[in-house]
């Protein structure tokens, strides 16, 4: 990949596995200096260290993104570091809301919100003045297909994410005047590492039911659908799109160093979709 983004620094939220992780390496491969956020202490040094050894600028901070202070520190830590902000990439997501919504409890349903959609928020607005301040910058944030094409028992990640496409479009309005740019990306199915430790779960009675004592109520029972029908596991690894295949998180990462690139300088309110044809 060629320095596409040199002189840049860009901080990934989520950045410690799955499409986070993809898109910290690829912007790092890309010449920008990289700082990520992640709640897991052991995945944000992992990461620290592959992008170390391949020559690049890396700095983690661990921490729940959903804590007000997390959220300043990561960005004061980037600042400290690299002395400029250049690219934010929203990547967290999840928090439960796999559910109807008579399956889903207040609390899960106020969490799935939290983590998926007010997370963006939170750090779009912490990291916008700086952007302003230099009269250019990009945000970047990680949708779903879900947000444009609703799955039944998906009440809440469904909304949260149908939610980040509708803040990517305020932003890129709100701020175009100052040299912002703001693109959403919806990826499609994906092979993350949680992915393929789910299908293999589903294949070893021991180890699924060990995913079931960890998991929530509505973890569990989507779990159990997955275990009970075939058609779905099959699809949880190959995918159903136009394309054959299922998507790979450096899919996703590319697609997000184009748009932090120069290359997309007239791009701002788009939603990108990176499914393989399946929206089509």
């Amino acid at each position: 990949m060629t320095q596409r983004l040199a002189g840049k620094t860009a901080i990934v939220t989520g950045g410690g596995n799955g499409i986070g992780r993809a898109t910290a390496l690829a912007m790092a491969e890309a010449g920008a200096r990289v700082a990520i956020l992640d709640l897991q202490p052991e995945a944000v040094a992992r990461v620290e260290a592959e992008i170390r050894a391949a020559g690049g600028a890396c700095v983690g901070v661990a921490g729940d993104i959903t804590a007000p202070d997390v959220v300043e520190r990561t960005v004061a830590e980037a600042l400290a570091a690299f002395g400029a902000i250049d690219v934010l990439v929203n990547n967290v997501g999840g928090g439960g809301g796999q559910a109807d919504i008579l399956g889903l409890s207040r609390e899960s349903w106020n969490r799935c919100l939290e983590v998926t959609l007010t997370s963006v928020f939170a750090m779009s607005r912490a990291v916008l003045p700086h952007l302003l301040t230099r009269g250019s910058g990009s945000i970047i944030n990680i949708g779903s297909t879900r947000g444009v094409s609703a799955r039944a028992g998906a009440a809440g990640y469904a909304t949260a994410k149908a939610g980040v496409i509708h803040l990517t479009k305020c932003i890129a309005l709100d701020y175009a005047a100052g040299g912002v740019r703001c693109n959403c990306i919806c990826p499609g199915a994906i092979a993350t590492e949680r992915t393929v430790q789910i299908a293999a779960a589903l294949e070893e009675p021991a180890a699924f039911a060990a995913m079931l004592d960890g998991a929530s109520p509505e973890q569990a029972a989507r779990l159990v659908r997955l275990r009970d029908d075939p058609a779905a596991r099959a699809a949880l690894l190959e995918g159903s799109a136009p394309l054959r295949r299922r998507g790979e998180p450096r899919d996703v990462a590319l697609a997000a160093v184009y748009l932090a690139s120069d290359e997309a300088r007239y791009v701002t309110g788009a939603v990108l979709m990176v499914d393989g044809g399946r929206s089509a």
